[in-house]
């Protein structure tokens, strides 16, 4: 048979097993709370880490006196010209001033019928040079006569031609020039 301590003895039991659970619960909710600090504390000591990482790698960078100068050149209006700074660059500001815009080189030949034909001798030959290099020097050989046209073709169809256009100026009665244009200083010499 089953009694009852609470049953005639006027104690409340449920009040009494709810207190004593409450103090066995006591030390586990302290280790609790502990544990959420020692977490606390890890997560700020991870951020802490994290963050003097970020400043080494900032810091390495500036590991050079020339690290520490900072070289950058800004043009007014980049379409026009560029420019870039090196080290020994000194803090300043320059103005660019254009005197004289860059032409194009024409050249033109007298006046002629369409049947006028230039060179027919041996080593007969055009050379057109574009700038100081003579590597940019376009050469038509001559030395089988060839009219105004046959000249055009001959400067346009150049697979190493240098940056020469060759065109022909139709005038009065039949006659035409040929026209030389480059982008360049460009100089025309006829040999034979």
């Amino acid at each position: 048979m089953l009694s009852s301590a609470g049953i005639g003895s006027g104690l409340d039991v449920n009040s009494i097993v709810s207190q004593l659970m409450v103090l066995e619960r006591r030390p586990l909710d302290v280790l609790q709370q502990k544990k959420e600090d020692i977490d606390s504390r890890i997560s700020a000591y991870g951020n802490l880490k994290s963050a003097l990482s970020t400043f080494q790698d900032a810091m390495q960078q500036l590991s050079t006196p020339a690290a520490l100068k900072i070289f950058t050149a800004t043009p007014g209006n980049d379409s026009v010209f560029t420019a870039t700074a090196g080290e020994t660059a000194a803090a300043s500001t320059f103005g660019i001033e254009v005197i004289r815009l860059a032409e194009r080189h024409k050249f033109a030949s007298n006046e002629e019928l369409d049947t006028y034909t230039v060179g027919g001798k041996n080593n007969d030959a055009l050379e057109i040079q574009v700038g100081s290099d003579p590597a940019n020097t376009l050469t038509v050989d001559l030395s089988t006569a060839r009219t105004f046209s046959e000249i055009k073709d001959a400067i346009n169809g150049d697979p190493a031609n240098p940056g020469v256009t060759a065109s022909i100026v139709f005038g009065n009665n039949g006659n035409q020039k040929l026209v030389v244009t480059a982008a360049g200083p460009t100089a025309v010499r006829r040999t034979n």
